[in-house]
């Protein structure tokens, strides 16, 4: 799990920050923190970044790292996303819809493996 302090990165004047894309977790936990926390160290605007998870805890600690946009909402998280990524237990990954993770056309990545299961994609 990420625990440096929020400390913003220079940005090279080579890579505008407006090309960075939105990035959107499902579940705030210690995957999500600890990518999170690599996306800052390395630059990534935490404007730029936005979590959700069912758990107010985990939103709350995520919150206390770095400001990023948290939500208990998966589609709201998700609504301007280029990238998503599932940072989610299995069972988490059940109750997930997949039309939320679908509102831009972006990238969605799962970090735990899941994303063939067959309930999923029928969706």
């Amino acid at each position: 799990m990420y625990t440096g302090a929020f400390e913003p990165a220079c940005h090279s004047t080579a890579e505008p920050i407006l090309d960075r894309p939105n990035i959107a977790f499902i579940g705030a936990g210690n995957m999500a923190s600890s990518i999170i926390g690599g996306l800052l160290d390395s630059g990534h605007p935490a404007a730029r970044i936005s979590a959700a998870d069912p758990f107010p805890e985990s939103l709350e600690k995520l919150s206390a790292m770095a400001p990023v946009r948290v939500s208990a909402d998966n589609a709201e998280a998700v609504a301007d996303a280029d990238v998503v990524i599932l940072a989610v237990s299995h069972n988490s990954f059940k109750s997930i819809n997949p039309k939320d993770l679908l509102a831009n056309e972006g990238v969605v990545f799962d970090v735990k493996g899941f994303y063939d299961d067959p309930d999923f994609l029928y969706l």
